[in-house]
């Protein structure tokens, strides 16, 4: 009984050994550098471009409606 035992643990932690150490070596491969924070300038700009798409005009018209008033008391200009 206990060869039996032995023989299905064995598989388990050999395989369990092999995932983790493979999960390791991808994790440090796809580290990639941070990007560099944008300017005022920069977000302002983005901001008008997004302002512009379908989803920034029906955002703007939901915070012109009363729901949108009431959930966003503060202005984020």
């Amino acid at each position: 009984m206990k060869k039996v035992i032995y023989a299905l643990i064995l598989p388990l932690v050999v395989i369990s050994g092999l995932v983790f150490a493979n999960r390791k070596i991808e994790n440090e491969t796809t580290k990639q550098p941070s990007p560099k924070p944008l300017s005022a300038a920069e977000i302002k700009n983005e901001r008008e471009k997004w302002e512009a798409t379908p989803d920034g005009i029906m955002f703007k018209k939901w915070e012109a409606s009363p729901a949108g008033k009431k959930c966003m008391p503060l202005k984020l200009k």
